[in-house]
C-alpha cells in the first residue's frame, strides 16, 4: 500500500511541477515583452533628446563654469553653532530618558514573567 501511495504522490508532484513551469514560462514572456518595450522607449527618448537638444556654444559653457566658481561663500554664523549645540543637547537628553524608560520596562517585564 505504501508503495502505491508514494507513486501517486510522485505523479501528482510531477504534474504540479509541470503546471508551475508552464505558468512561469507564460509570465516570463509577459515580463520580457514589457522590459523590451521599456528599453525601446528609453532608447527612443534618449535619441530624441540628443537630436532636438541644442548644446551651448563653447563661450557660454566657459562663462557658466566661471560663474559657478565665484559663488559667495557663507560666513561664520553665531546662531548656527548655538542651534547645532542645542540640537545635540536635546538629543542627548532624550536618549538618556529613553534608555532609562526602556530599562524600567525591561525590569517590569522580567518581574512579571517570574
Amino acid at each position: 500500500m505504501d508503495h502505491i501511495d508514494l507513486q501517486k504522490q510522485s505523479q501528482e508532484l510531477e504534474q504540479t511541477l509541470q503546471k508551475q513551469l508552464e505558468l512561469v514560462k507564460k509570465d516570463s514572456d509577459v515580463y520580457i515583452k514589457v522590459a523590451g518595450a521599456a528599453l525601446v522607449a528609453g532608447i527612443m527618448g534618449y535619441g530624441l533628446v540628443k537630436l532636438t537638444g541644442k548644446s551651448a556654444p563653447v563661450k557660454s559653457r566657459k562663462k557658466k563654469k566661471h560663474k559657478k566658481k565665484k559663488k559667495k561663500q557663507k560666513g561664520y554664523s553665531f546662531w548656527g553653532t548655538i542651534r547645532e549645540r542645542l540640537f545635540w543637547l536635546i538629543m542627548d537628553f532624550l536618549k538618556k530618558r529613553f534608555l532609562t524608560y526602556m530599562a524600567t520596562r525591561m525590569q517590569e517585564s522580567g518581574e512579571k514573567s517570574k
